[in-house]
């Protein structure tokens, strides 16, 4: 699971929804996106990205959350896993990497305080 909002499920036999963590419901009421670890990023490096476009809707990042986008943020590791991800993914849809920040997402990275310039001059570079 990616966040709180993720990890709620219905219980079809009973017509129950499940909140494991506590948290999903009133996460998602709130538009909180709280991740549950640092893991799922490096599981799933999209995931980063898909922070902005939450963000860019309106949804906020918990503390937690945000200081693992801020550590992340400065991981050359991670972020050389980032960007090779998501060129090979956009390269197999045959879809330019555009396409999957053009929702406002990269307007977003521009504007963030979370954004160190050297990624965003990575992010200008590719598209």
């Amino acid at each position: 699971w990616f966040s709180t909002c993720n990890s709620m499920a219905i219980d079809m036999r009973i017509n129950q929804l499940i909140d494991p963590t506590g948290y999903g419901i009133s996460d998602t009421k709130h538009k909180i996106i709280r991740a549950l670890s640092a893991n799922v990023f490096w599981d799933d490096p999209r995931r980063y990205l898909r922070v902005f476009k939450f963000m860019y809707v309106g949804w906020q990042l918990d503390h937690s959350t945000k200081q693992m986008v801020n550590e992340l943020s400065e991981d050359v590791d991670f972020i050389d896993k980032l960007f090779s991800i998501n060129l090979i993914k956009s390269h197999a849809r045959k879809q330019p990497i555009e396409a999957y920040v053009n929702n406002g997402a990269l307007d977003m990275l521009i504007k963030s305080e979370l954004m160190p310039k050297r990624i965003l001059a990575k992010v200008k570079s590719i598209l």
